[in-house]
């Protein structure tokens, strides 16, 4: 907003003035179909709608797969305005999760098709928003697989976490994550004999 303010002196008076003011008001953002849902199937899509997206979409789905260990997601289609409008990944440690709370793992952009990402967490963030830029671009459609919902795509058995299972980054002709670099995947821990224990014993 703006302050408009007038003062005067008492050495003489004069007409003064009239002005005319014009707001422009920013449409609220828009949404896309079943954003705002936490989806806890074994696997299940996700996608911006049919047809051309629309500008200032803000949107957003917790994917949760009851009793899951990782998450893969697959993009069928993909084509966004190149570094304005953009898809993110989060990794998430419950349901309750937002784009503050979450862990950042890939961002996407362009018109190439992403590679598969794996992410080793129960729980993931996908995220859509697009500016106030005008274009015409079909957006994206993708899938999620839980590592419970195998075989996908041929797949049998999950890939194994660890060196080698980390997020893809963006593919040639995609415009880079504003992130520094994707992180890569934890394997999940492992504990020892006796871990977590409390030993009273005076020698032990």
């Amino acid at each position: 907003g703006i302050l408009l303010t007038f003062t005067s002196d008492g050495s003489n008076t004069n007409p003064g003035f009239v002005a005319d003011y014009v707001a422009a008001i920013r449409p609220p953002p828009r949404t896309c179909p079943g954003s705002g849902a936490t989806l806890t199937a074994p696997s299940g899509s996700i996608s911006d709608g049919p047809g051309d997206y629309v500008d200032l979409a803000r949107c957003s789905w917790v994917i949760a797969p009851t009793g899951a260990s990782s998450v893969t997601l697959v993009f069928r289609s993909f084509s966004l305005e190149t570094d304005g409008d953009f898809v993110r990944v989060y990794t998430c440690r419950n349901p309750l999760c937002d784009t503050t709370t979450g862990v950042p793992v890939a961002a996407y952009t362009g018109n190439s098709i992403p590679a598969d990402l794996v992410v080793w967490s129960p729980v993931i963030l996908v995220t859509f928003e697009s500016d106030d830029t005008p274009g015409m671009f079909s957006g994206f459609d993708a899938d999620y697989y839980s590592d419970l919902a195998l075989p996908y795509r041929g797949i049998s058995t999950p890939p194994a976490p660890g060196p080698g299972t980390t997020p893809s980054p963006s593919p040639p002709g995609s415009s880079p994550a504003p992130w520094p670099s994707p992180l890569p995947s934890t394997p999940a821990p492992t504990t020892c004999p006796g871990s977590g224990s409390i030993l009273t014993a005076p020698i032990g």
